[in-house]
Parts: C-alpha cells; structure tokens; sequence
C-alpha cells in the first residue's frame, strides 16, 4: 500500500492518527487513575528531592565564590537547580528569623 496524497490516503492516515490520540489519552487517564489512587492510599510521594546535590549547592552558595552557572556545571545540574535550591535555601532562613 502506498500513501500518495489520494484521498484515500489520507482518510487512512488521519483515522490511524485519531486512534493513536485516543490510545494516548487513555493511557493517560488510567495513568492519573492510578495515582489518584494512590495518593488516597499514602503511598504516591513524587520524586525525592536529591538531598546530597542540595547540600552541595547550599554549601557552594554560601561560599559564595562560583556564580550560578559555574554552580551547576560543577555539580553537573542545570541552573534552574541551583536557583530553585537558591531560593528555598533564601525562604527557609526568613522563615527561620520569624
């Protein structure tokens, strides 16, 4: 079978295309189904926070000689790491001088 640009073709391509997107949306339902449940159950946490890469930033922040970028291509993590990590580190000492 060949898929030239006849009408044809294009009918069978566009119905395969409409099955893959439900396929895909189902395949995500059940997913969030899943999770839904078990979040009820306790037992969905999401990914862990890498706690020895966050201490390493934290320690190379307050050192406070290497930029950001230089941060993470030493810790070998993108910057949006270093600055998230930045700013819990910035939230949690405000918190602390309450």
């Amino acid at each position: 079978m060949s898929f030239d640009n006849s009408p044809q073709s294009r009918l069978i391509l566009t119905m395969m295309g409409a099955v893959a997107e439900f396929e895909r949306s189902m395949i995500a339902s059940r997913r969030n189904e899943g999770i839904a449940i078990a979040k009820e159950a306790k037992k969905y946490k999401g990914k862990q926070k890498n706690k020895e890469l966050h201490s390493k930033i934290i320690a190379m922040l307050q050192a406070k000689k290497n930029t950001p970028d230089e941060i993470a291509k030493l810790c070998d993590c993108g910057r949006a790491t270093v600055f998230r990590v930045k700013k819990e580190m910035l939230a949690s000492l405000s918190s602390n001088e309450r």
